[in-house]
């Protein structure tokens, strides 16, 4: 890990940790998830725990890289009651993901459910139109709503597979970008890596094949099945040790 922080700084090592970030928020009971919320915030949200000058390096960094995390994070609605409907993003066509203006906020609602019938799995239209004004209330009514009864779902928004990507978190940190909205369109190879990083990498004291390895992750010339794709491959994008998302550099990696 010094090494790579050395090569890359500390905009990568922070979209690193939001990677592992995501993994708190996004649910599952791995252990890793089980040990960090039991000990630094059991009873509180991810984005309310506090890091005291008592806590371990790793909790500290994690929430050092936090804000990357914010910046394209929002909730994919299904029908369930998890979403918290004036503070919590939700909206994708929204900035920050969140409401940008309420026409009146009505008492006892307070979760994106409260708008969806539970019987015909549909949005409340005369509702929303007047609790929002016209922007939101044309967002809002916009999503789909899933026939199938299950939890709303966290997504990392500029993601084709809903988790977060380290390439794009690097670049909102090295533009200190305030939301994943304002990237340019297309992706820039090499992740924008000034030359002079790429020369302290081949002056490392390092294996050649290691170095090259390096090279090959930031330029996505690594034969994932996600960048075979790219070359006219026919093949299934998923990754076939998990078998459920799809096999980036990031996902084999981290």
């Amino acid at each position: 890990m010094a090494a790579w922080g050395y090569v890359i700084g500390d905009f990568f090592n922070q979209a690193l940790l939001a990677k592992q970030g995501w993994r708190l928020i996004s649910g599952g009971s791995s252990l890793f998830r089980q040990i960090f919320k039991g000990r630094y915030f059991p009873y509180t949200s991810f984005w309310h725990a506090n890091a005291s000058s008592t806590v371990s390096w790793a909790w500290k960094s994690i929430v050092w890289a936090r804000e990357l995390i914010d910046k394209g994070w929002r909730w994919q609605v299904h029908s369930e009651k998890d979403i918290h409907v004036w503070e919590d993003p939700w909206l994708s066509k929204n900035t920050d993901f969140r409401i940008d203006g309420i026409t009146l906020r009505r008492k006892g609602i307070e979760k994106v459910a409260d708008f969806i019938d539970p019987d015909t799995k549909s949005w409340k239209v005369s509702l929303i139109h007047k609790t929002f004004n016209h922007e939101d209330a044309d967002a809002i009514l916009s999503i789909p709503i899933s026939y199938i009864s299950q939890r709303d779902r966290k997504i990392w928004h500029p993601s084709r597979n809903g988790t977060i990507s380290v390439k794009i978190a690097y670049r909102l940190a090295k533009e200190g970008l305030s939301s994943c909205r304002d990237l340019q369109a297309g992706q820039p190879s090499s992740l924008n890596v000034l030359p002079t990083v790429w020369k302290k990498l081949w002056g490392l004291s390092l294996h050649p094949k290691v170095k090259m390895f390096i090279w090959k992750c930031f330029n996505n010339a690594v034969a994932t099945n996600s960048a075979l794709m790219t070359r006219n491959m026919r093949l299934n994008l998923v990754c076939p040790r998990c078998g459920i998302v799809e096999e980036s550099i990031e996902h084999v990696l981290f």
